[in-house]
C-alpha cells in the first residue's frame, strides 16, 4: 500500500538536498519522478505542477547550453522539457509548450 504522507516527507528531503546543492539537473529529474507518481495516483493538479517545474528547469538548462553554443545538448534538454509539458497537459496546447517548441526550432536552426 502506498504510504502517501511518508512519501511526501521523504521526497521533500530529497528536493531540499538538490535545491541546497544547486543541482538543477537532478532536481528536474526528481520533479519528473514526482509528477509520474502523482499521475499514477490521478492527482491532476499536482502532476501538472511538477511536470511544469521539471519542464522549466530543462528549459533553463537548455538556455544555458545555447548561450555556450552547445546546441545539440540544448536540444536534448528542450526535448525533455517538451516531454514533461506534454505529459502534464495531456498534449493540450499551452503557451509554455509553444515557447519550448519555438526554442527547439531555434536550436535546430542554429545547429544547421
Amino acid at each position: 500500500m502506498f504510504m502517501y504522507d511518508e512519501w511526501v516527507e521523504e521526497i521533500n528531503e530529497v528536493v531540499n538536498y538538490y535545491e541546497l546543492n544547486h543541482d538543477n539537473m537532478q532536481l528536474a529529474e526528481i520533479y519528473k519522478q514526482i509528477a509520474d507518481i502523482y499521475a499514477e495516483h490521478h492527482q491532476q493538479d499536482m502532476m501538472i505542477e511538477y511536470y511544469s517545474r521539471a519542464s522549466a528547469i530543462f528549459l533553463d538548462i537548455s538556455n544555458a547550453c545555447m548561450s555556450e553554443n552547445k546546441n545539440e545538448e540544448a536540444i536534448r534538454y528542450l526535448e525533455r522539457g517538451i516531454d514533461c509539458n506534454r505529459k502534464g497537459y495531456r498534449c493540450q496546447p499551452n503557451t509554455d509548450l509553444a515557447y519550448l517548441l519555438n526554442r527547439l526550432a531555434m536550436a535546430n536552426h542554429i545547429k544547421g
